[in-house]
């Protein structure tokens, strides 16, 4: 947060309970899923989404994408755990309306 000058007078920390850090799930994307999180789209050109929440009180990273170009609203969505970067799940789904 910012003063009224324009000085930072606190931060937040959004690594704050994520011992697996952003980098290290670049890696772990590009490796194991051969996704590149830091592009917004994958390689047919659909988005890539991070998000970070808890899955069973842990803190954890969701990442969602669209593989097939032909099928948009066929979604992978990739839970990875944010302490020890274990996958939790990968699953290809169709989302509720």
């Amino acid at each position: 947060m910012y003063d009224e000058d324009g000085k930072m007078v606190s931060e937040i920390n959004f690594e704050n309970g994520y011992i697996f850090s952003v980098n290290q799930l670049v890696e772990k994307m590009r490796k194991d899923f051969n996704l590149d999180i830091l592009d917004m789209y994958n390689s047919s050109g659909l988005p890539i989404k991070v998000i970070r929440g808890t899955f069973n009180d842990s803190p954890v990273y969701f990442i969602s994408t669209v593989p097939d170009p032909s099928d948009r609203f066929r979604v992978r969505m990739i839970i990875v755990d944010g302490i020890t970067g274990k996958t939790i799940s990968d699953k290809l789904e169709y989302p509720h309306p």
